[in-house]
C-alpha cells in the first residue's frame, strides 16, 4: 500500500474539521410571545435590534408588534421596549425593509393600492410613538396589486426607498416629517455616496451617477454588461460603509451573477466628457439565490432555504470562501449580519441568533 506523504494527511485532516466544523445557534422569542406569534423582520443597529412580529391567527386585523432590544449580550436578547397597533391595510406579515437614522425608524411595508411609509420616534424605548406614515409614489397613480419593498437606504441625510417601480428619495433634516424629493418611475436604486446616486434605468445595462445638487442628470455611465446587453435584471441585495451588494442574470441564462460595488466611484472627465470609474467584482452563483447582505468582512447569502456566511472577496478570480452553513429553514423570512453574529427570523421557531464561524 501506498503511503501518503505527511503534509497530505495534515492537509486531508484541516478540510475534513473546516467541513465538519457547526455554528453555535440558539433561538429566542419575547415573553409574551404566544404559539400563534411569529417573527417576520429584523434590523440590527449597532447594539440595538428592531423585530417585527404578527399574529398568524390574527391577519385580518394585521396586529402588528414592535420589539426594541438590547443585544449588547448577542446571545441574550434583552426587551427595551414595545409598541403595538392594528388595524392597518399593509403586509406585515411579509419581511419589511428597515432603516435607523437620530432616534427614528423607518418602516416600509408591502402595500397594496397605496404603499406606505411609517416612521416611529424610539428615543425613549420605554414610550415608542408612531409618529407619521406617509404614502410612497403620491404623484403616480394607485396601484391594483400588492407591492413589495426592495431597500431602504439612508445616506447623507437622505432615505431612499426602492419599491417594484421604481424608487423615490427623501430628505431626513428633520428625521420626524421626511419630505419627499424625487420620485423615480422604472429605476433600480443601486448605491448613495454624497450627493451621488448609482441607479440604473429599466431595460439598460448603463449604471448612472446621479447628480442631486443637479437636477437628477443621467450622465456619466458605466455599462456593466460590456454592450452585451440582450435583455437582463438587477436586484439590489445590500449596501455597506464599503460596498454594494447585488445580482444580475442575462436572459436565456439558468445562473445568476453575484456583483460587488465599490463605492469609493469617482467620476473623471475624457475627452471633456465625465465618465464613470467603478470597481465591480463578479461571480457565478446559484440559481436560486434569493437575498443577502453584508459587512466588511463577510456575505450572508440565501439560497433556497439555506443560509450560508462567505468571507468578503475583492477579486474577481477568487470566489468569496464558504465559511459555515448558518441554517436550512423553509420558514426563514429576514436576516442581518452584526459583528461575529447573524441574526435571522424563523417564522415557526423565532429569533435564530448565530456564531463561531
Amino acid at each position: 500500500m501506498k503511503k501518503l506523504p505527511l503534509f497530505c494527511l495534515l492537509v486531508f485532516i484541516s478540510l475534513t474539521i473546516e467541513l465538519i466544523a457547526e455554528v453555535e445557534i440558539k433561538y429566542w422569542k419575547p415573553q409574551d410571545f404566544t404559539e400563534d406569534d411569529r417573527v417576520d423582520s429584523i434590523m440590527i443597529d449597532k447594539e440595538k435590534a428592531f423585530l417585527l412580529a404578527t399574529n398568524k391567527k390574527n391577519l385580518g386585523k394585521q396586529v402588528v408588534n414592535l420589539y426594541i432590544l438590547d443585544i449588547k449580550d448577542a446571545l441574550s436578547p434583552k426587551v427595551l421596549g414595545k409598541f403595538t397597533w392594528s388595524g392597518t391595510s399593509n403586509y406585515f406579515n411579509h419581511p419589511c425593509k428597515m432603516e435607523y437614522f437620530q432616534e427614528h425608524l423607518y418602516i416600509v411595508p408591502a402595500g397594496s393600492y397605496q404603499t406606505e411609509i411609517f416612521v416611529f420616534d424610539v428615543a425613549d424605548v420605554s414610550h415608542v410613538k408612531m409618529v407619521t406614515k406617509l404614502p410612497l409614489f403620491m404623484k403616480q397613480a394607485p396601484i391594483h396589486y400588492v407591492e413589495f419593498p426592495l431597500s431602504v437606504t439612508i445616506e447623507s441625510n437622505r432615505l431612499f426607498v426602492q419599491l417594484t417601480r421604481g424608487f423615490s428619495i427623501w430628505d431626513l433634516a428633520t428625521p420626524s416629517q421626511p419630505k419627499i424629493l424625487h420620485e423615480l418611475d422604472n429605476m433600480t436604486f443601486l448605491a448613495a455616496k454624497g450627493n451621488k446616486v448609482l441607479s440604473v434605468q429599466g431595460g439598460s445595462s448603463n449604471i448612472h451617477a446621479l447628480d442631486l445638487t443637479k437636477n437628477m442628470q443621467l450622465p456619466p455611465s458605466f455599462d456593466l454588461m460590456n454592450k452585451k446587453n440582450n435583455g437582463w435584471t438587477l436586484d439590489y441585495l445590500r449596501q455597506s460603509d464599503k460596498h454594494v451588494l447585488f445580482t444580475t442574470k442575462v436572459r436565456g441564462e439558468k445562473a445568476p451573477q453575484l456583483q460587488l460595488l465599490d463605492l469609493d466611484f469617482k467620476v473623471l472627465s475624457t475627452s471633456g466628457f465625465p465618465t464613470l470609474a467603478l470597481k465591480v467584482v463578479s461571480w457565478e452563483w446559484a440559481s436560486d439565490l434569493r437575498a443577502g447582505c453584508l459587512t466588511d468582512k463577510h456575505m450572508l447569502i440565501q439560497t433556497g432555504n439555506s443560509l450560508d456566511i462567505y468571507s468578503l472577496s475583492t477579486d474577481n478570480k477568487e470566489k468569496p470562501k464558504h465559511l459555515a452553513n448558518i441554517k436550512k429553514d423553509p420558514y426563514l423570512s429576514d436576516f442581518s449580519l452584526q459583528g461575529d453574529f447573524a441574526f435571522f427570523c424563523s417564522s415557526n421557531l423565532g429569533l435564530g441568533i448565530a456564531k463561531g464561524w
